[in-house]
């Protein structure tokens, strides 16, 4: 995925693609920078895991509440934001992104999506 391409995707369900074409550009950063380090830290272990009849694996109910925590702290975490100087969390960048895809719609103007550089 390249990052600062921002892809319409189209819904065949008539869900909200909208706000999945907002999600996309944090994919990478949050959740793939959040599932490595759930991995590398060994936060679950098999016992963690079920199955259903269709093979899917699923997180257990306690498992799963550890998940959030961590989804909630990688949110939360405080890092500078290029393109201002400042410190942020992904949770603000989420909300800025949306209020500048918004604009970006109502004035006819060029969207420039999130990028957080490594």
């Amino acid at each position: 995925m390249i990052p600062t391409l921002l892809t319409i995707i189209v819904s065949t369900t008539g869900g909200a693609s909208l706000a999945s074409d907002l999600m996309a550009e944090f994919r990478s950063p949050v959740a793939g920078r959040l599932t490595l380090n759930l991995v590398n830290n060994q936060v679950f272990g098999k016992e963690d895991f079920y199955s259903n009849p269709k093979e899917r694996m699923y997180l257990r109910r306690e498992a799963l509440k550890r998940y959030f925590v961590k989804y909630e702290e990688m949110l939360n975490r405080e890092f500078v934001r290029q393109e201002t100087g400042e410190n942020t969390t992904f949770r603000k960048c989420s909300r800025y992104q949306t209020e500048k895809l918004a604009a970006s719609i109502q004035n006819n103007e060029q969207y420039i999506p999130f990028r957080r550089e490594v």
